[in-house]
């Protein structure tokens, strides 16, 4: 950088050697003189008080016009460049004033649009936990209605099971004994096919099994035989020695 002191000097001498005062030729003699030139916006603001003082004209010192108007020229110019400084400062105000105005604008503009965005970030937030709640809704009634059917099959299967001992206790007779097998093929047809679709098989050892649950709790059926199983009797449910004594003097008769 270039003081003023440096510039008045390499003007007044190319002045004094006939040349043209101005910013190319006053950086030009301060480069060659010092090894740096400095830059035009150094140089000019020396170089217009430098004209203004010395009342510099160019022009009219070599057309040989006189000192007083030289000197009214050259106030005149420095008059003008600053009216022209001037100018150019109220223009560059108004630009930062405008620019500093849409910068406002855009950081409100900024600041609206990042609330909306955490509006919807609590939006979505909210509607995540909603849907993870009703998830856990959906998951709980599948569970129970996985548990219901469940039931329901178990309650349908019991009945159907049912209605199979009923039926094997109305083929017995009254008074006599049947093997499993012999009962069996007198179920219907029906009870055969509705078997297919609950869990367990039909079979003569599924009927066996009920009719021995039965036994077990006392209802429906009794064994007359190792195979053979009968109608249960009111003197099934006597104590144990009474019925063998019955069973002794039914078995004498």
């Amino acid at each position: 950088m270039v003081g003023r002191h440096e510039v008045y000097e390499a003007a007044d001498e190319i002045r004094a050697e006939g040349g043209l005062v101005a910013q190319p030729s006053v950086r030009a003699r301060l480069k060659r003189k010092t090894g740096r030139g400095g830059s035009l916006r150094d140089i000019g603001p020396y170089l217009l008080e430098w004209k203004a003082e010395r009342t510099y004209a160019p022009t009219l010192e070599r057309g040989g016009v006189p000192g007083a108007v030289s000197t009214v020229l050259a106030k005149a110019t420095a008059a003008l460049w600053e009216a022209a400084r001037v100018e150019a400062d109220r223009a560059y105000q108004a630009d930062r004033e405008r620019l500093e105005a849409t910068l406002a604008d855009e950081r409100a503009l900024r600041a609206e649009a990042l609330a909306m965005a955490d509006g919807l970030v609590g939006q979505v937030e909210a509607l995540t936990a909603a849907a993870s709640g009703l998830r856990a809704q959906v998951a709980h009634l599948e569970a129970e209605l996985t548990g219901e059917r469940r039931h329901l099959k178990a309650v349908r299967a019991d009945e159907f099971w049912n209605r199979v001992v009923h039926d094997m206790h109305a083929i017995l007779p009254e008074d006599g004994s049947m093997r499993v097998s012999q009962i069996a093929d007198r179920l219907g047809a029906d009870l055969v096919e509705e078997a297919r679709s609950h869990a367990e098989e039909w079979s003569i050892k599924t009927l066996r099994k009920k009719m021995e649950q039965r036994i077990h709790h006392k209802r429906l059926f009794a064994r007359s035989g190792p195979s053979l199983y009968r109608r249960r009797r009111p003197e099934d449910d006597l104590p144990g020695d009474v019925a063998s004594v019955r069973d002794e003097g039914e078995a004498r008769k």
